[in-house]
């Protein structure tokens, strides 16, 4: 069962929901509030139960560019992404 939502198809839900997670994690480490965290662990729930290869290449690419772009706070994040 694939979820898609108000979006008319799951691919385009789930390209959606990543394009917004980088923004997401720039207001959490802006702001520093605990809801925005929230908010990006939502998002990318919401990419992963799309189950659409298009939004966990695109999920896979933010990645990659944080961390050609951040290395160092990439590392320090790689930690929380293994307990999830």
């Amino acid at each position: 069962m694939r979820v898609f939502a108000s979006a008319e198809h799951p691919i385009a839900l789930s390209a959606a929901l990543a394009m917004l997670f980088p923004l997401a994690i720039y207001l959490a480490k802006r702001d520093g509030r605990r809801f925005w965290w929230v908010c990006a662990t939502v998002l990318a729930c919401g990419v992963i139960s799309a189950v659409s290869r298009t939004g966990i290449t695109m999920m896979v690419s933010i990645f990659v560019v944080y961390w050609v772009v951040k290395p160092q706070a990439t590392r320090r994040a790689l930690p929380a992404l293994i307990r999830c």
